[in-house]
């Protein structure tokens, strides 16, 4: 999850996951994972950005 600016997937970044890749993945198995881990974290990045907890200095994040 990532603040948006002039670029593509550029933006500070607010909070990240980690997901990893199987051998035995596909594009549909990976996908699902990684939409799974991108519904946890977003809830959590808006709750932070509504509360103010967050403050940007450039291209860094500070959570408060």
């Amino acid at each position: 999850m990532h603040f948006v600016d002039e670029g593509v997937d550029t933006g500070p970044i607010i909070l990240q996951s980690i997901v990893k890749v199987k051998d035995d993945d596909t594009e549909e198995s990976l996908s699902k994972r990684i939409l799974k881990q991108e519904h946890e974290i977003y809830p959590k990045a808006v709750r932070l950005v509504a509360e103010g907890k967050i403050k940007t200095s450039g291209r860094k994040v500070v959570l408060r």
